[in-house]
C-alpha cells in the first residue's frame, strides 16, 4: 500500500485531500458560529397581505416538452399560493422555454402552447382572478450550439421576462420570441420577482417573509452615484 501511494503522488493526494477538506471545511464551520452570531434581518409583517404598492410575482423558468410537466408546474405553483394565505398582490407565473432541437418548431409546441395557456386559465377561473399565467418561447437558431434553442436559454428567458412585466416589450418582439405570452400587455405592477428553481420549494408563508423583508426600510438598495 505504501508503495501504490509513494508511486501515485498525485492520485494519492486526490484520495487523501478530498476528505481533508470536507473535515476542515466543518470544523471551520463550527467554530464560526461560536464567535460569528448570524445577524437576523429586519422585516415587515404582512401576514395578512402583501400591499398594493409591493407586488410579488413568483415565476418557475424551465424547460417543458409535454403537458405532464406543466401540470406538475402548476400544481406546486398552486401550493405555493395557498401556503402563503391565498395572498393578495402575489401572481405566480411558469416560464416555459423550448428544448433545444434540430428544428426551429417541433411538433408537440402547439400542444404545449394551448395546453399550458388553458390550465394558467383554468385555475384563475378556479380562484375567480387572474393570479397564474404562462409564457412559452420559441426557438432561435444558435450559431455555436449548431441548433435551435430559446434564446441565451435561462438567462435569457429571465431578461426577457423582467422587460414584459417592465411593459418594454413591443408586439413585434413579443411574436418574435414566444408563443404564448399570457402577460403581454398586463400592467400589473410588479414591484418584486421571487425566482425558484423546479427543485426549490416556497415554503409556509415564506413569499410573504421574503417581501415583507425586502420592503423593510432598512434592508433597501440604495444606489452608490459614484
Amino acid at each position: 500500500i505504501c508503495g501504490f501511494f509513494i508511486k501515485y503522488k498525485i492520485l494519492s493526494f486526490i484520495i487523501l485531500f478530498i476528505p481533508i477538506e470536507q473535515i476542515l471545511s466543518q470544523l471551520m464551520n463550527e467554530v464560526l458560529l461560536h464567535f460569528v452570531r448570524p445577524k437576523p434581518l429586519v422585516k415587515l409583517d404582512y401576514s395578512e397581505g402583501i400591499p398594493d404598492d409591493q407586488k410579488t410575482m413568483v415565476v418557475i423558468p424551465t424547460i417543458i416538452s409535454d403537458t405532464d410537466k406543466i401540470t406538475k408546474m402548476f400544481d406546486l405553483l398552486e401550493t405555493y399560493y395557498i401556503m402563503n394565505n391565498k395572498s393578495d398582490n402575489l401572481y405566480f407565473t411558469l416560464l416555459g422555454d423550448v428544448k433545444s432541437s434540430s428544428k426551429e418548431v417541433e411538433d408537440y409546441d402547439k400542444e404545449v402552447s394551448s395546453f399550458g395557456e388553458k390550465y394558467a386559465a383554468s385555475l384563475n377561473k378556479k380562484y375567480g382572478k387572474d393570479l397564474f399565467y404562462f409564457l412559452y418561447r420559441k426557438r432561435k437558431y444558435n450559431l455555436h450550439e449548431g441548433e435551435y434553442l430559446g434564446y441565451e436559454r435561462k438567462r435569457g428567458a429571465l431578461v426577457q421576462f423582467n422587460q414584459i412585466l417592465l411593459g418594454k416589450m413591443d408586439d413585434k418582439t413579443n411574436k418574435k420570441y414566444f408563443n404564448v405570452n399570457m402577460l403581454y400587455n398586463k400592467k400589473l405592477g410588479v414591484k418584486y420577482v421571487i425566482t425558484l428553481d423546479v427543485d426549490t420549494r416556497l415554503v409556509l408563508n415564506s413569499a410573504l417573509n421574503l417581501v415583507g423583508c425586502m420592503a423593510h426600510p432598512m434592508n433597501r438598495p440604495v444606489l452608490n452615484k459614484a
